[in-house]
């Protein structure tokens, strides 16, 4: 009869082979803001103060969602917190229970959430040296007294219930002390730039998607438009519904959209700002915009399809 053996995999050496999944700094905010859509915030903050010494620098992501409370949050900073094969809620742009994790990590040594729910303050950590230390999965579950983050804490109490995400001692970010701070700048500069246009059905509240406003440090993140549906020399075709299975609905149907955009030359240099065209040409992002629950997932290319050419360089699908 075999012998049953339980083989955990090894703490610090897991977390460190999920370090390097690939993410950019911008795509990990993204994957966090996720979260707070799916908890269904309507606000969102990014919060950095200036920065005196890179050791101290951190990245809070606030949203006013319907938080956790204690239990609800020891789940959620557990790996694969979800099953894939479980139905989701409309609203959730996760799959399976790994993104706060995986991307918050990617980019810090140091995870802390703090969640309000119900009138109560929950906190828990991650923290990669602690890990190394223990040789084991030992999250930190902290008393709000106890964390330097109280400014955080009174700023999630502006709302009813929410959850900040902070991110600390940037290790893949290190420069020397002098230029450290211009270089998370430059970073935090990018990734406005990318929630604009990942995100921009969400802040334009288009028919069917919740509406949602984020900030960087108090200034509004507006959205892009890729395909100028403000401009009058914009084509938007008929929608195409690809029934999926046997449904005698349209309801779960994939719904396809083409535009043509006006010639580069007849674009106004707000038109090109809206759009995001700024360093770049109408042919580089021609192609396959891919959404899933109003969230763009992949823009630009044809996906193996047909090569990029001249003649479909204002062709958006």
């Amino acid at each position: 009869m075999a012998e049953k053996y339980s083989l955990p995999p090894n703490a610090e050496s897991l977390c460190n082979s999920m370090r390097a999944l690939g993410y950019s700094f911008q795509a990990a905010v993204a994957d966090v803001i996720d979260n707070s859509i799916a908890a269904g915030a309507t606000k969102i903050e990014l919060i950095s103060p200036p920065i005196k010494d890179p050791d101290t620098a951190y990245l809070a992501i606030l949203d006013n969602g319907h938080g956790m409370n204690r239990q609800e949050l020891i789940k959620a900073m557990q790996l694969a917190c979800k099953n894939p094969s479980q139905k989701r809620e409309d609203n959730d742009l996760g799959r399976f229970g790994l993104g706060l994790k995986t991307a918050s990590l990617s980019q810090c040594r140091e995870l802390i959430v703090i969640s309000l729910k119900n009138g109560a303050i929950n906190i828990a950590s991650w923290d990669l040296d602690e890990i190394k230390r223990e040789q084991d999965w030992t999250l930190l579950l902290l008393d709000k007294e106890e964390t330097e983050f109280q400014q955080i804490i009174s700023q999630l109490k502006k709302y009813s219930s929410g959850t900040a995400v902070i991110w600390r001692r940037f290790d893949r970010l290190r420069t020397d002390t002098g230029f450290f701070e211009t270089a998370f700048r430059e970073y935090l500069s990018l990734t406005a730039e990318h929630l604009s246009l990942v995100f921009h059905r969400f802040l334009e509240g288009e028919t069917k998607i919740p509406r949602i406003s984020m900030e960087l440090n108090g200034t509004r993140i507006k959205p892009k438009d890729p395909f100028i549906k403000s401009s009058l020399s914009s084509v938007q075709n008929v929608p195409i519904y690809i029934r999926q299975g046997k449904k005698p609905d349209f309801k779960d149907s994939v719904v396809v959209k083409s535009h043509t955009l006006p010639e580069q030359s007849m674009l106004t240099e707000s038109d090109k700002k809206k759009m995001g065209l700024s360093g770049r040409t109408l042919s580089e992002d021609q192609g396959f915009y891919i959404y899933r629950r109003g969230r763009l997932i992949h823009w630009g290319g044809w996906l193996g399809l047909r090569k990029m050419t001249q003649a479909s360089k204002l062709c958006r699908v």
